[in-house]
C-alpha cells in the first residue's frame, strides 16, 4: 500500500496524467486493502475501517517487483551472464535500455 500514485513518474508528465484523471472524475484512493468489487461498488479497509464505495469501473495497481526467472538457467550454459533492467530492480524501462546499452559496450 502506497501514499501516492505515479511516484515515479517524470513530474511534469505526472502532474498532465493527474489533471486528466481530475477532469474524467477519477477517484484514487491509496494506502487501502480491497476487501470486495461488486458490479456497482467496491468495499476496502483504510486506517482499520470498512469503506463502500459506488463503482462501475475499477483499476488495481499493485505496484512492481524485479523478475529474474532466466539468470540463474543462462550462468549454467553462458560464462558471463549480465542481468539488467527489472530482472535487477522493478524500474522504468529508460534506466533499464541505460543498463542494457552499457552491458553491450563491455563485450
Amino acid at each position: 500500500m502506497m501514499p501516492e500514485i505515479l511516484k515515479d513518474m517524470m513530474p511534469i508528465t505526472k502532474q498532465c496524467l493527474l489533471d486528466m484523471m481530475t477532469q474524467q472524475h477519477v477517484r484514487t484512493v491509496t494506502n487501502a486493502k480491497v476487501k470486495e468489487i461488486t458490479a456497482d461498488h467496491v468495499v476496502y479497509e483504510k486506517d482499520g475501517k470498512d469503506v463502500t464505495i459506488e463503482a462501475h469501473t475499477v483499476v488495481s495497481a499493485f505496484g512492481y517487483r524485479a523478475y529474474d526467472p532466466l539468470t540463474e538457467l543462462a550462468q549454467k550454459y553462458c560464462d558471463e551472464v549480465v542481468t539488467v533492467g527489472s530482472a535487477v530492480k522493478a524500474g522504468n524501462a529508460l534506466t533499464a535500455i541505460q543498463e542494457g546499452y552499457q552491458a553491450g559496450l563491455k563485450i
